[in-house]
């Protein structure tokens, strides 16, 4: 009768240890499954970060490709076209960052490095700060130069004259600023995800 009892005990004990190791294991496969999915919603964000950097150097180059053939066409001024209508650059560049703002609202920069969402956010500001620059060049040059034409842009000397020296001063303004920005993202940025995505 005694060993019948220690029998039922340790069978007990036994089968409750299974249902502990099979109750603890699935805790653990759902916990891993987790993090792989999480790992792999944040490998997509990365994917997608870095395509949308690669978008913004590709739109900077157009913007800078459009600055460089204003100022030579300004420095190729001759009397010979001075009759010519004056038609202002437009430089377009608008950018949506709709892959930069969800970073914002999501944590899949918890688990890297901290810095990491503070540079972020300085390099949306500084993105939008350019763009706010090139919305108001656009519309200044639209509002104070359509209509014009060459030659009530220039001189007799052939250059510009003082009222619209700052139309070329603010090309090369944004010339410069998208420079800094573009070889920002070109050598630091995009070099920097791409390593992020090879540790997924």
């Amino acid at each position: 009768m005694k060993r019948e009892k220690r029998f039922s005990i340790g069978r007990f004990i036994f089968e409750l240890f299974i249902v502990f190791i099979g109750v603890y294991g699935a805790f653990e496969l759902n916990r891993y499954q987790q993090n792989q999915r999480e790992s792999k919603i944040r490998e997509n964000y990365f994917v997608s970060f870095s395509a949308e950097l690669k978008k913004i150097v590709s739109d900077i180059r157009n913007a800078q490709e459009t600055i460089d053939t204003e100022l030579s066409e300004l420095a190729a001024y001759t009397d010979s076209i001075a009759e010519k209508p004056f038609i202002p650059a437009f430089i377009g560049f608008k950018q949506a960052l709709l892959i930069t703002q969800a970073g914002f609202n999501d944590d899949v920069f918890v688990q890297l490095d901290p810095g990491l969402a503070s540079s972020l956010t300085g390099g949306y500001d500084y993105i939008k700060n350019i763009e706010n620059m090139v919305d108001l060049f656009n519309e200044t040059a639209a509002s104070k130069l359509s209509g014009l034409t060459l030659k009530d842009l220039f001189d007799g000397s052939g250059e510009i004259k003082k009222e619209f020296a700052w139309y070329e001063s603010k090309l090369l303004s944004l010339k410069a600023n998208f420079s800094d920005i573009g070889s920002m993202l070109q050598n630091d940025a995009v070099p920097a995800v791409n390593a992020i995505i090879q540790e997924f």
